[in-house]
């Protein structure tokens, strides 16, 4: 699966937050970071929804695991790319947050 892909699919979406990421030399670092927060998601929702259905179909259950991981992934993008431009300290604590406790 292409996390990276996804992931930059989605803040393209966002043209502000966008041009902002690349203006501060963070869209790699962003990317990176929530295609990996994707993936891990992705992951412990499958876990999740075999233990619940473990006679369902594997290729199923990855694509219902990972619907949920991406809604994850939407709504967190909807949070931080709401932000102002005068937080955007705020959005490099939370990724040295997220790559620290990955």
């Amino acid at each position: 699966m292409l996390y990276k892909t996804v992931v930059l699919d989605l803040i393209q979406q966002d043209r502000r937050f966008y041009r902002n990421l690349k203006r501060t030399r963070r869209l790699m670092a962003t990317i990176d970071c929530l295609s990996q927060e994707l993936r891990q998601s992705h992951l412990a929702w499958k876990a999740e929804l075999q233990d619940l259905h473990p006679q369902a179909i594997p290729n199923l259950i990855s694509s219902e695991a990972f619907e949920h991981a991406l809604q994850e992934i939407q709504n967190r993008l909807r949070f931080v790319s709401s932000e102002s431009e005068a937080e955007t300290a705020q959005l490099e604590q939370a990724i040295r947050f997220i790559r620290n406790h990955s």
